[in-house]
């Protein structure tokens, strides 16, 4: 989530008490998506208090679900697959009919959770990016060296591009108070300061940058030549697989949280945290010019084998309530740019009442 629309700020995994509370929905945006209402199979943001299982299980209390639920940031912290295990366990003894899978993005966090009891696979986000969304444009002039879409927030080391003659940035600002908002404006400072080179591509509003459309963040991507992904730790970082399907190889510092999964080492370079490093790395893929069709097509060859194993899970939930697989073999999810959806609670409820797209693969 980095150019889109932007969804209230969640705390990381971890953060808050463990008692379990009411939704506080109507008003915000909750990410999750009905993927089936006939048996219900919800996939959903990983955040503490679960929202959107509590409002599913209140609205439906006796009707069984299954949520496959998405980690927002490494779970790979100190007490953090713990706090998930015993929050889990709160939300079962509320909700007995509710089944809770836990989609790790890396293997470390899948043994980590399964360890102590957790359901879960390791199924890596990115795999749910779709490729007919992000995709190379043909006959872009690619004016900078590289692009980075991370919004103004200091974990993001924008500094670490600094060294790099020409960089195109993508990024949202989302509500916060006052600390917040100068501490992005400060951000957005120290990206100025690197040079006229370096420039947001993202609309501002009192100085500080709005959301883009994924179309008009794909059509970015086709102006530079590689995909900066420069922190240290954060979540799977969707960013990370739309440049590699929109054809950029990708030059990243080291990282926690899974977004290496997806990479191919013939055009990703994995490089310390030094701007110098960063700029020699964009430098040495941009002059190899490898072609945007080929960085695509080994991407999704490489995403091939998680989403089978995503589409066997959800048919095989469907098998434990008793029903017939809906989902395989081929990937069902491509009118969608990610699986999540970040809609106000009500409007959940009103497209759950119309339709899912398990109900129109019948």
């Amino acid at each position: 989530m980095d150019a889109r629309v932007a969804p209230r700020r969640t705390p990381p995994v971890g953060l808050g008490g463990d008692r379990p509370t009411k939704p506080r929905a109507r008003k915000v945006a909750l990410g999750f998506a009905f993927l089936s209402r006939s048996p219900i199979i919800v996939y959903a943001f990983l955040s503490f208090p679960l929202t959107a299982a509590v409002a599913i299980g209140i609205r439906y209390p006796r009707r069984p679900a299954t949520f496959l639920l998405v980690p927002g940031w490494t779970v790979e912290r100190p007490g953090i697959p713990e706090t998930i295990a015993r929050r889990l366990a709160v939300h079962r003894a509320r909700f007995p009919a509710h089944e809770m899978i836990v989609l790790a993005n890396t293997e470390r966090e899948r043994d980590l959770l399964a360890a102590l009891g957790v359901r879960t696979a390791f199924i890596n986000q990115n795999i749910a990016l779709s490729e007919t969304v992000y995709r190379p444009l043909p006959g872009t002039a690619v004016e900078f060296d590289a692009i980075y879409n991370a919004r103004p927030d200091d974990f993001k080391r924008h500094e670490l591009a600094a060294e790099i003659p020409t960089v195109a940035y993508l990024g949202y600002w989302h509500a916060g108070g006052a600390h917040a908002r100068d501490k992005a404006l400060a951000r957005m400072a120290l990206i100025r300061s690197a040079g006229p080179g370096h420039v947001f591509l993202n609309p501002l509003v009192d100085g500080l940058p709005s959301s883009l459309p994924d179309e008009e963040v794909n059509a970015a991507y086709a102006r530079a030549a590689v995909g900066l992904c420069l922190s240290a730790a954060e979540g799977a970082m969707y960013a990370a697989v739309e440049y590699l399907l929109a054809g950029l190889p990708v030059v990243s510092t080291p990282s926690i949280g899974g977004r290496e999964v997806l990479f191919d080492p013939e055009f990703c370079r994995i490089v310390p945290p030094d701007p110098r490093a960063v700029r020699d790395a964009v430098a040495a893929l941009r002059a190899e010019n490898i072609p945007r069709e080929h960085i695509r097509a080994r991407t999704i060859a490489r995403m091939a084998p998680q989403r089978r194993e995503f589409v066997d899970l959800l048919d095989a939930i469907l098998a434990s309530y008793g029903r017939r697989p809906r989902f395989g073999p081929d990937w069902p999810f491509l009118d969608r740019s990610k699986l999540l959806r970040w809609w106000r609670l009500e409007r959940h409820f009103r497209h759950f009442g119309q339709h899912a797209l398990l109900d129109r693969l019948r």
